[in-house]
Formats: structure tokens, sequence, C-alpha cells
């Protein structure tokens, strides 16, 4: 029946006695060559059968102790009767080759190291005290302690001074690894307490942009608030590096998967980076493939932070050019709703040579260690990209030359949750008008073009302001209509006013109204609008985010038609939640309880442990959002609390919302029977994703 228990082979390997069955087995083989080689010499003076009998014995032997791993993998008493044989075996084989000059005595140093550094002090004591026994007996029958005492006393005396030393040796090593596992909880400690101190007051930021996006009606101010709200994330994205950094070290990164929008995830890294890319007079464009799904399931910060870091290296190493994103669509498995993604990263920077490329993905490597560049950084970015693309499953890779510039991609596969209808979103009101385009840069214009072509436009591009202007009267003259025009900073970054004006002349004129599209920066659309809107009558913020280019056409050429949205996800749920939410900072409690309620739910705020198990007592709640922090009782102890008193019929879903971000903190909540964790700062998607996971 004990033979029913075996422990499969991937066990039994990783255990340290199969690797030293291994090492037995092959140095018997070697030894057992040895001692036939030298007996057939005439070397040793032993018979065949002596010698067929030891070597049976200690194949027999090797191979039942190797066998035994299977029944168990570890057994302190089967290694000492191991040590014991080991010795053993070695100290006959001394006697049949020379006695007191055999090379077999070496063997004895090697037991001990293996012994000692193996499997413990005790071990390496134990192996002392039967090396000393066994090799007395040797000497005793050698006649060495009567015919060389002095040297007899010697080897003795390396036998027990030796591994004494070693002895001495290993203990440092333990108390140097003591300290270095110490060093290690303290940095894990410091990292989940800065991790909790920041994250509190980045949820309340991030948390109060997201409200204040909601409010705002001029167009110009919900443009600097999702500015602001998409620089929030990414110093969030920062943060993580490190601390993603400290947890890949420790093999304890964990990847959250929920439900998000690619197109908006992409364009918050966009829209943080492109003000140091218009500082640098770069022209930064970006593709997002429309066709991609409107909703895929994975972790969105993460993909964020390796965008912010590779898109945020290729501005830092741009002096003059371009940088671009491209985002496309490998392949799709519509059986098993599955899309392959390729992120392209391209530049016309520093590049990167030969020598440094095969490195660039190692801790703290940066492209260029001149100060001529705008380095900077930590040089974890490529680093620790790699390692959480390659933990998603996906492959990153990276070409360049240097003085033309780098080109990084990286690949991963996501589950669609939705597909979405995007181009018939648009196409219903954009299919068929005309566009006169005049953008410099051949990538932008590029960008612009497919993303018209997919709303149904037909589109003409312009070269110079002559030839556009020229083009715009033979319309005129000709009585057909140019629906827009969308223009472009120059190649010196200037505002196209003065072209402006012109076309705006040549409308007077004809009595026809073309509707006039800015397409620059941030900045230069603020500076534009100082100018009154006597010269553009919408702005498209470079880069190009392909659903608000959408929107700002379908709002000047089909006013009157209500835009069809896509976000069906982030519409309010059916139903209406009694959720109780656990908070003692009053801003966080605030935020939480606004996306709450907008999404049609009740709330009520305790700000302790000991309110949270009152409130439950007095009242049913359909769910709990959890701090962990908090005074009087936190949320653990509350939570511990409340399980031990709940009736079994009326279990209710407590979601630990927490500033804690390590992974010991999140078995600590499981542990003490809350459902779920999650991290804050949180969304409302991720808010109302998690609500559905348990209240569909």
């Amino acid at each position: 029946m004990e033979l029913m228990k075996l422990y499969p082979f991937s066990i039994v390997k990783q255990g340290k006695e199969f690797y030293s069955a291994m090492v037995r087995l092959i140095l018997g083989l070697f030894l057992s060559f040895y001692i036939w080689l030298g007996t057939a010499r005439g070397e040793f003076d032993i018979s065949h059968i002596t010698f067929f009998n030891f070597a049976l014995f200690y194949f027999s032997v090797t191979i039942l102790l190797a066998l035994d791993l299977f029944r168990n993998p570890v057994s302190h008493f089967r290694r000492y009767l191991t040590l014991f044989f080991d010795i053993s075996c070695t100290s006959y084989a001394a006697m049949l080759t020379g006695g007191v000059g055999s090379e077999f005595i070496l063997i004895y140093i090697w037991l001990y190291i293996a012994y000692g550094t193996r499997y413990g002090l005790s071990y390496l004591l134990t192996a002392v005290i039967f090396v000393i026994l066994q090799y007395n007996i040797v000497l005793y029958l050698d006649n060495a302690w009567a015919d060389n005492l002095l040297s007899s006393s010697a080897q003795i005396f390396v036998l027990v001074t030796m591994p004494l030393y070693l002895y001495s040796m290993i203990k440092q090593l333990h108390k140097a690894r003591k300290a270095a596992e110490q060093a290690t909880l303290a940095k894990s400690n410091f990292l989940a307490t800065m991790s909790h101190e920041i994250r509190t007051p980045m949820s309340s930021i991030i948390g109060t942009a997201h409200l204040l996006q909601n409010i705002c009606r001029n167009k110009e101010q919900q443009e600097y608030t999702r500015a602001l709200l998409d620089a929030s994330k990414s110093l969030h994205a920062l943060i993580d590096d490190i601390l993603d950094f400290s947890k890949i070290e420790a093999n304890k990164l964990e990847l959250n998967h929920s439900t998000f929008d690619l197109h908006h995830t992409v364009n918050e890294v966009l829209a943080v980076l492109s003000p140091n890319a218009e500082y640098h007079n770069l022209d930064f464009i970006v593709y997002i493939d429309p066709e991609l799904p409107a909703y895929v399931v994975g972790d969105s910060q993460r993909i964020r932070q390796i965008l912010f870091n590779l898109v945020g290296n290729a501005i830092k190493f741009t002096e003059k050019g371009e940088v671009q994103l491209k985002v496309s669509k490998l392949s799709e498995d519509s059986e098993h709703r599955q899309v392959n993604l390729r992120f392209d990263i391209i530049d016309t920077g520093i590049g990167i040579s030969e020598a440094l490329q095969s490195k660039i993905f190692e801790s703290f490597t940066q492209a260029s260690t001149s100060p001529s560049h705008r380095s900077g950084g930590t040089g974890l970015g490529t680093t620790i990209s790699k390692q959480l693309v390659e933990f998603m499953g996906g492959e990153i890779g990276l070409n360049s030359h240097p003085g033309k510039g780098s080109h990084f991609w990286f690949t991963l596969s996501l589950p669609i949750k939705e597909s979405g209808n995007i181009q018939e979103r648009y196409k219903q009101r954009l299919m068929g008008k005309n566009a006169d385009i005049m953008i410099d840069n051949d990538s932008n214009f590029d960008v612009v073009r497919r993303y018209c072509e997919y709303f149904g436009m037909a589109i003409k591009r312009y070269n110079s302001d002559k030839e556009l202007l020229q083009g715009i009267k033979l319309s005129s003259q000709q009585h057909k209509s140019c629906d827009l025009v969308i223009l472009s900073d120059d190649a010196s970054h200037k505002l196209p006013i003065k072209l402006a004006s012109q076309i705006a002349r040549i409308q007077c004129s004809s009595g026809k109204r073309t509707q006039k599209v800015f397409l620059g920066y941030l900045g230069q659309r603020a500076r534009a609008q100082e100018l009154g809107n006597d010269y553009f009558d919408a702005y498209v913020t470079k880069p190009i985010n392909f659903e608000r280019l959408g929107d700002t056409l379908m709002e000047l050429l089909s006013p009157d038609i209500k835009p069809i949205s896509k976000d069906e996800l982030n519409k309010p749920m059916d139903i209406s939640l009694n959720i109780l939410i656990a908070e003692d900072e009053d801003i966080n409690a605030m935020v939480l309880s606004s996306f709450l309620h907008d999404a049609g739910h009740k709330t009520t705020r305790v700000e302790n442990g000991v309110q949270v198990v009152d409130a439950l007592a007095r009242e049913h709640f359909d769910l709990v959002f959890m701090d962990m922090r908090m005074p009087e009782m936190n949320g653990l102890e509350a939570t511990r609390l409340w399980r031990q008193q709940e009736p079994d019929d009326q279990h209710i879903p407590i979601i630990a919302l927490t500033a804690n971000a390590t992974i010991d903190d999140r078995k600590a909540c499981m542990e003490t029977g809350m459902d779920d964790f999650i991290t804050k700062p949180i969304t409302p998607e991720q808010l109302l994703d998690t609500i559905r996971k348990y209240h569909t």
C-alpha cells in the first residue's frame, strides 16, 4: 500500500538528495573503473570476486536509496544512513587500494564539503565522527600507528582541523545569509510602507480628477483635467516600476486580470508623454488600429507601465525628428475570443550600439551615459518592460542602428471581452464627407488618412498653402462641397493662422461654410484659442486620439445627431446595491461614494473596523469595500471578527480596497475571509467591473 503514495519525478528532482544520488552513481562508476583498471595492471592486490561483491553491494544500496526518494523525498534518517554508507565504502575502498597511502582518503574531504554545505553543520560534525572512527580502523589494520606514528598523527590532524575550519566558514555564510534575509525583509517592509503612504494621497488625486472631469463643461477644461488624470496614472505606473522590480526579484509578481479599454489605456500614456515631445519639437505619431476589440481582459496597469517606459525612452533619446507608436492586430482567434497584439515604438534618436543592445534589458542600463543626452531615469525601464512582457506570455525585441534610431517592439495575447462596432458609430455620420488635408509630416498624414478613410470619408492631400487655396477656390467655382479642412503646424511648429484667415476669406466670397480643424499639441491649442474662434472651428490634440478625432468630426459635420457611445460597460448597472464603505480617509471615501452613487448605488461610510462590525450586525449590505489600515480595529481584524459571527446563509462579499499592494498583503486579506483584493488608486471602470463579479 505504501507504493501507492509515490511522489512524482518533478518533485523528487527538486530535492537536494536527488542531485547527491546522481553524483554518487556517476562517481561510483568512475571509481569502479579506476579500481578495476588498477587491479588489471597489478597495482592493487584485489581478487575479482572481492571486487565484484563490493561493486554489487555499492550499486545495489545506491539504487535502493535513490528509489526511496520517490517514497519520501525528505528523510533525515536516510540522509544519516547515506552518510554512514558513503564513509564506510570510502574506508573499505581505501583498505583495498593501499590503506593509508590510498588516494581514496581524499574522498573524505569531498564528503565533508558535500554534506556540510548541502545539509548543514550537524551533518558535518557527524561526518567528522564517522571518519575519525573508521580511519583509525584503517590505520590500525594497516599497522600505521606502529610503523609510522608521526605520519598517521598528521593525517588525523588534517581530517579533524579541516572540517573544523569548514565549520567556521559555513557558520559565517549562514550569518551572512541571515543578514541578507533581514535586509530583504527590511526592504520589503520599506516598500510596503512607502507604497501605502504614496498610494493613499495618489488615490485622492486620481479620484478627484475623475470627479472634476465629470463636471467640467468647457472642452479646454476637460482636456486639462484629462491631462491631470493621465499624469497621475502615469506617476502611479512609475512608482509601480520600483515595486514591481522588487516583486520580480522575489518571484512574487501577480497580474490583475480585468476588463479594460485598450484604446483608452494607450492614450492615457500618450497624453502624459506628449508635452515632453512638444517641448523638444518632436513629431509624436500614434496609430492604433481601429479594428482592435473595444474591450480586452488583462492587466492594463502593467501594459501602461511598459508603454510609459518604452515610449518615454524613445522621446528621451530623440533630439530631432519623430517618435512613432503603432498598435496593430497580428491575428484574432474568434473561436477562443483571443487577439494577438503587436506594439511598435520607432524613433529617429541616437540609436543603440550592437554591444549595448545585448545589455539594454539588464538592470540599471541606459542607452547612453553621455551627459549631452537627456538620459536621467532609473535605468530599470527596459528591464521591467522585458520582465513584464514575458510574465504576460509575450515577446519583446529591439532593432537599432547608432545615429539612425531604434525600434522596440513587443507582442501580447489577450482575451476579448467586447468586440464592439466602432466603425458603424462613425460611418453613419461621416460617410461621404470630404476633407482637404495639409500636414507636412508624412507619418502624421498617414495616420489621419487611415482614420478618415475608416470613417468613410473622401480625402485629398495638399502640400503647400498655395496648392490648398487653389483647390478650395476651384471646388467653390465648380460648386463642389468641401466639408472639412484639417491643418497642422508646419515644420517650424508655427500656427497656420495666415492660412486659416485666407480660407475664411474664400468662404465669405463663396458663401459656403468649410469647417476648419487645427491639429497640434495641447500647448499650441491653448495659444490658438487665445486668438478666439475666428480661425479654427475645432482642435485635435497630437498625438491623434482616434475616438476624439471621430467625435470632433461628428460634432462639426453632424451636430444635430447624438453620437452613439461604445462605452457600454461604463453605463450604470440596472440594479441598485446597498454598499458599506470602510475608509478612514475623508477624500478617498468621498471619491468612492461619488463613483458608486453615479452608478446608482446607495452607500454608507464607516471609519474603523469596530463600526464595520456594528453596521453589518444592524443592517444588511450587499457588498463591503474594506480598507486594511484603520484606527481602533483594522480591516483584517474586522473581517475575521465578522466572519466568525456571520450567518451561514448570508455571506456578504468583502472586497479589500487598500493602498497596500504586496503579495503578503493580498494573502493576509484572503486568509481572513475577504473575497477579493484591489489596490488604490481605482478607476470607476475597475470599481464597476469588480461589483459585477459578485452581483450580475
